[in-house]
């Protein structure tokens, strides 16, 4: 038989049980809202590292594209007068340009950051041999999978000896650590 309780103990005791549920569940949503936070900035790393080369190719026009947009503007210097009090919209020339622009700008933000992460894999004088040829596998990945598209990952695991499980292994590492780069500390793994 169980023992009754004085009914403000039970009270008391029910209280507390429900404010440390309530804490438990907002500590849980907490994590759940940061363990989806950082997946999205893992899948935007990665989308970014398999379109880089589409990204660059969008950017090597981008002053050709300026000079256009100039011509045009000199074109239409005489409407422009005539409306000099009026502003106009932006054309959709002057928004692909600032788009262009802003991706350019990117790219350019993207090929240091690869860069001085291979620079930094490269000049590791690791003491595990082991774990200096898994760096050098990342730089592999990094450079022929995805910067030069030189490799589909079939092609790529026969090309360089790889497995399966090893490229996807070292993939995630890659992109767990480019992704640091991109976001900084909004990039990290922290719970």
């Amino acid at each position: 038989m169980g023992k009754v309780l004085n009914p403000e103990l039970e009270k008391l005791l029910e209280e507390s049980i429900q404010r440390n549920i309530e804490k438990a569940l907002e500590k849980t949503m907490k994590q759940v809202q940061q363990n989806e936070e950082n997946d999205i900035y893992t899948q935007k790393t990665e989308i970014i590292l398999k379109n880089y080369n589409i990204l660059k190719l969008q950017t090597e026009d981008v002053i050709l594209d300026i000079n256009t947009l100039q011509e045009v503007k000199e074109k239409k210097i005489n409407e422009l007068m005539k409306d000099i009090f009026v502003k106009d919209d932006d054309s959709i020339e002057e928004v692909i340009l600032n788009s262009k622009k802003k991706t350019k700008i990117f790219v350019d933000y993207m090929e240091k950051i690869l860069k001085k992460y291979i620079d930094e894999r490269k000049s590791l004088k690791a003491i595990d041999n082991r774990k200096h040829k898994k760096e050098i596998r990342k730089i592999l990945i990094l450079e022929n999978y995805y910067m030069t598209k030189k490799y589909e990952r079939e092609d790529f695991l026969v090309e360089y000896n790889m497995t399966l499980p090893t490229f996807l292994k070292d993939n995630k590492e890659l992109i767990e650590e480019i992704k640091i780069l991109i976001y900084g500390i909004d990039g990290l793994n922290v719970l």
